[in-house]
């Protein structure tokens, strides 16, 4: 679900949206380039990876990814892991 079109950013970002993960799947780990990508979780339970390093995450705990890092998120729980992000371009 989209919260803001990316035309709508005047050129400071590209993403502000919820993401809901099934059960068992991941969006995988990547990196960001000239962007900064921020979750918020609101709903289920997780398995974050930041540059490596793994941390289980639940609701209310906030996460970021700095430009030239790497991330990814996993449903670890019993029901779907929501959580709202938000990509910024770095200058």
């Amino acid at each position: 679900r989209k919260y803001i079109n990316p035309d709508e950013f005047g050129g400071a970002g590209r993403m502000f949206a919820q993401f809901v993960i099934d059960v068992g799947a991941s969006i995988g780990v990547h990196e960001h380039k000239g962007e900064q990508e921020v979750y918020h979780i609101t709903e289920g339970k997780g398995e974050y990876t930041d540059n490596g390093e793994v941390y289980e995450v639940g609701v209310g705990d906030t996460l970021a990814c700095f430009d030239g890092g790497s991330h990814g998120i996993k449903n670890i729980g019993d029901c779907p892991l929501k959580y709202t992000a938000l990509i910024t371009f770095v200058k």
